[in-house]
């Protein structure tokens, strides 16, 4: 009765030593975003961030600011504004693609996202 719980014990041992692999990876891998801005010579070109890997938003011919991120599934949606012809318009850039909020009419910035 004696070997058998040293047999058992043995194989239990042996059992975990296997399940504990170093090639086991449990590793979440998590992607971080961010909205901000970088300021050129003379305007701001709003810009996102994943994984420190940089996407332009705008392309630094008016002045524009991201302030907000959010990401649902495969879209990504960032919002902030964007002067013309001395106007802030609050836009929503999804998946880069922009789309005004607002028509120019009064100064309008977009600050966050849900």
């Amino acid at each position: 009765m004696k070997s058998l719980k040293i047999i058992i014990l043995i194989a239990i041992t042996i059992l975990t030593l296997q399940s504990c692999s170093k090639d086991d990876d449990t590793t979440n891998t998590v992607d971080v975003y961010v909205a901000g801005y970088e300021r050129n010579e003379t305007t701001r070109i709003a810009k996102l961030w994943k994984n420190g890997e940089v996407t332009n938003l705008t392309d630094g011919t008016n002045d524009a600011i991201a302030y907000d991120v959010y990401v649902s599934g495969e879209d990504v949606y960032v919002v902030g504004y964007e002067s013309e012809a001395g106007k802030e318009i609050a836009k929503i850039w999804k998946n880069g693609v922009p789309t005004n909020l607002t028509d120019g009419t009064n100064r309008a910035i977009a600050f966050d996202i849900h």
